[in-house]
C-alpha cells in the first residue's frame, strides 16, 4: 500500500507539472490525430512538409507543434486537444507554440487579400488557388502553403509581413521560406551571417535537449504507472 501511495503521489506531481504531456510521443500522437481531422490548418502543413524532412528544426519541437494545433480555433475543440491541453501545464505550456505561425483563419484572410489585389498570380488561379473563406473565415485549402508560395513570389507585398516574421523567427525553414525569404533589416531585428547561424544552431541544440529530457520523463511516468498496476 505504501508503494502505491508513493507512486500515485509522484504521478500526480508529474501531471501537475505537465511532464507527461511533454513526452514527444504524446505530443506527436495529438498532432497526428488533429491533422487527420483538420489537415489544412497551417501547423499541419508545417508538420507534414518541413518537419518530416528536418525534425530537428526548432519549429518542429513536437510539443510546440501540438500547442500550435490546439490553439488554432479550427482544432481547439478537438478531443485530442482537450486531453492534451488538460495535461500540458507548467513547463509544458511554457514551451510555447511555434513562433509567429498564423492560424488557419488569418492565413486564409491573407491569401484572399493577396489574390484580390493580384489575381493573375499563379497561386491565385486554377487548382492551386484557395476558394473564398467560409462563414468562419477559413478557406478549404492548405492556406499556409499557398500564402507562403505567394509571398516567395512577391515578398514585398504588405500582406507578407506575417510571413517574413515567421521566417525570420524560424531559421528561414524550407520550403515555406527558403533562400528567397526576405528578412527585417531594421535595428533590433534578427542578425544574420555567422552570429545568426550560431544562434540558430544553439536553438536547435536546446530543442533537441528538451525533447530528449521530456522523453525520459515520460518513460519514468509510464514506469510508475506500471508499478501501480502491479501492486
Amino acid at each position: 500500500m505504501h508503494y502505491t501511495t508513493v507512486a500515485s503521489t509522484l504521478l500526480v506531481a508529474l501531471f501537475a507539472q505537465g511532464s507527461i504531456a511533454q513526452d514527444p510521443a504524446m505530443a506527436t500522437s495529438t498532432l497526428t490525430t488533429v491533422c487527420q481531422q483538420a489537415a489544412k490548418i497551417p501547423v499541419c502543413d508545417l508538420y507534414s512538409t518541413s518537419c518530416k524532412a528536418n525534425g530537428t528544426a526548432a519549429a518542429c519541437n513536437p510539443v510546440s507543434l501540438a500547442l500550435s494545433a490546439c490553439t488554432d480555433p479550427v482544432a481547439a475543440t478537438n478531443s485530442a486537444c482537450t486531453m492534451f491541453k488538460s495535461m500540458c501545464t507548467g513547463a509544458c505550456a511554457n514551451t510555447g507554440a511555434v513562433k509567429n505561425l498564423l492560424p488557419a483563419r488569418n492565413a486564409s484572410q491573407q491569401v484572399a487579400a493577396i489574390c484580390m489585389e493580384m489575381p493573375t498570380m499563379s497561386d491565385c488561379q486554377g487548382d492551386a488557388r484557395c476558394p473564398a473563406p467560409d462563414a468562419n473565415g477559413v478557406s478549404d485549402c492548405k492556406s499556409w502553403t499557398v500564402y507562403s508560395a505567394l509571398c516567395k513570389e512577391m515578398p514585398d507585398m504588405a500582406q507578407c509581413a506575417s510571413w517574413k516574421t515567421f521566417c525570420s523567427s524560424n531559421g528561414q525553414i524550407a520550403p515555406f521560406c527558403g533562400g528567397s525569404a526576405p528578412t527585417n533589416s531594421t535595428s533590433g531585428g534578427h542578425n544574420h551571417g555567422s552570429s545568426g547561424n550560431t544562434q540558430g544552431a544553439t536553438t536547435g541544440e536546446k530543442s533537441r535537449a528538451i525533447t530528449v529530457l521530456a522523453g525520459a520523463v515520460g518513460m519514468a511516468a509510464s514506469g510508475l504507472l506500471a508499478v501501480m498496476l502491479a501492486l
